[in-house]
């Protein structure tokens, strides 16, 4: 779900120097960002609506939804 009012604006000469130099990959990551959060906010909502057959999930299974949770998480601003 993009949101017009939300923008991101990078500026950067060829020549820049240090750690804060943009590039396109991280300009583009950073356009996706809202959708890729919205993304897998749904992937847990499915989780979630699927938890009473992953009652007895794997280990795999809990360890990507924590990771799932904390990439959520952390894309909010919050830690858990």
């Amino acid at each position: 779900m993009r949101s017009p009012d939300k923008l991101v604006c990078v500026n950067a000469s060829a020549d820049s120097q240090g750690p804060y130099l943009a590039t396109l990959e991280n300009a583009r990551l950073m356009a996706a960002a809202p959708d890729l959060l919205e993304a897998l906010k749904e992937v847990r909502r499915f989780l979630d609506h699927d938890e009473p057959v992953r009652i007895a999930a794997s280990a795999h299974d809990r360890q990507l939804m924590e990771t799932v949770d904390a990439a959520i998480a952390k894309a909010e601003g919050r830690s858990e």
